[in-house]
């Protein structure tokens, strides 16, 4: 004869009913709980509206872009990106004051982009703060950033103010990264002779030759 596995049967089914339902329950809780925080997250998310924002930049709509960047401002005022993309805003149409204020908020909220820092830099240029752009630009370098459009600016800046000897090692190292770049090329040679360095001139000269012929020759063989 067979024994019993459990002496109380029913109370062991009883058990493993009130077991499950305390399983169930949790996980009903679980579910309303995750259910309510992506609810939370969803309506307090900038990234739909941004995201519309700069798909309407990119069509020059901006009334619609700007309707759609204050949505996102009103759900998150303190995220960096609300106002790189206000910063774009007003960057697309040159409005360089308020694009500079834009940007500088962004950067006050804590930025990771670069593209706010690159856009900033211009803006200070287009505002004719020559020295705040070569400051500014000098400080973004000295914090990292190596992309050489740092020192490209840098140089435009101290070009548009005449200093052309300050200018060169910015055009310089500018062109490491931009190799074989006809206009940053004629800028430093258009530097080197105005400072005397007929030599360095010529060299560059030479080389800004070559180049535009290879490119000819390549649009011939098309």
């Amino acid at each position: 004869m067979r024994k019993k596995r459990f002496k109380h049967p029913a109370r062991v089914l009883a058990l493993w009913a009130a077991v499950l339902a305390v399983v169930f329950g949790a996980t009903l809780l679980g579910n309303v709980a995750m259910a309510r925080y992506v609810a939370h997250v969803r309506a307090h998310d900038p990234a739909p509206h941004l995201n519309a924002a700069e798909n309407s930049l990119n069509r020059n709509s901006y009334s619609e872009a700007w309707a759609q960047i204050e949505r996102a401002r009103e759900k998150a005022p303190d995220a960096p990106r609300v106002y790189k993309v206000m910063g774009d805003f007003h960057f697309h149409q040159k409005h360089w004051k308020e694009a500079l204020e834009a940007y500088r908020t962004a950067i006050d909220k804590g930025t990771t982009s670069h593209g706010v820092y690159i856009n900033a830099l211009w803006a200070l240029i287009e505002l004719r703060y020559y020295r705040d752009a070569v400051a500014f630009g000098e400080q973004c370098i000295a914090q990292g950033f190596q992309e050489p459009i740092f020192p490209r600016y840098i140089a435009e800046a101290h070009l548009r103010r005449g200093e052309q000897n300050e200018a060169i090692p910015h055009l310089e190292r500018a062109l490491e990264g931009y190799v074989n770049d006809p206009y940053l090329m004629r800028q430093l040679a258009a530097a080197y002779r105005a400072t005397g360095r007929k030599t360095r001139a010529a060299t560059l000269e030479q080389r800004i030759a070559e180049v535009e012929a290879a490119v000819e020759r390549l649009r011939g063989g098309k």
